[in-house]
């Protein structure tokens, strides 16, 4: 359990904290952490990732859109040209847990803008895990909706793809 912002506790599952990129077995990978509607309100998936990395993994990402993050010189990033990105990304440990991975939203009332349009997301989640069954797993806040979904989930509920992978500089080392 941890205590959020507004000093209410939080369950966050029995979760492994560490930034392992290996299978772990599902019961391992967190739960998404709640936060009140004061804290995170409906739609601020940004916010929710930010906070969900703080206090997950001790990660600190710069508050701002979804689709500016990328903007900032704190955060690296890796584009994503297809799904399978991804598991490769994964299997040569380039994405761990505690990245944001920025998701195309097909119906979302922001596309079309140009800030938008150059980042081609709109929508962020937080890598939290792979399990036993290669399955990828992230936590977000779609919507008023407080929810930890596979890949394959995200993309068969919402539509979602993933597009880019933005991660805090200082704490992974990583060569692009």
């Amino acid at each position: 359990m941890i205590k959020n912002r507004m000093g209410l506790v939080s369950v966050i599952g029995a979760g492994l904290i560490g930034a392992s990129s290996g299978n772990i077995s599902q019961d391992k990978i967190p739960e998404a952490p709640v936060y009140s509607e004061l804290e995170v309100p409906a739609n601020y998936c940004s916010r929710y990732a930010r906070f969900a990395a703080k206090d997950l993994y001790d990660i600190n990402y710069p508050a701002d859109d979804a689709w500016k993050l990328r903007n900032h010189d704190s955060v690296g990033t890796i584009r994503i040209s297809e799904v399978s990105d991804l598991d490769k990304l994964v299997d040569e440990c380039r994405l761990k847990p505690g990245m944001v991975v920025g998701m195309f939203y097909p119906k979302s009332k922001y596309n079309g803008r140009e800030d938008v349009e150059k980042a081609g997301y709109t929508h962020v989640v937080l890598y939290v895990g792979k399990d036993e069954k290669a399955q990828l797993h992230f936590v977000d806040k779609f919507g008023s909706k407080t929810r930890r979904k596979t890949l394959g989930e995200l993309h068969r509920d919402n539509k979602l793809v993933p597009k880019e992978i933005i991660y805090n500089k200082e704490h992974f080392n990583l060569s692009e």
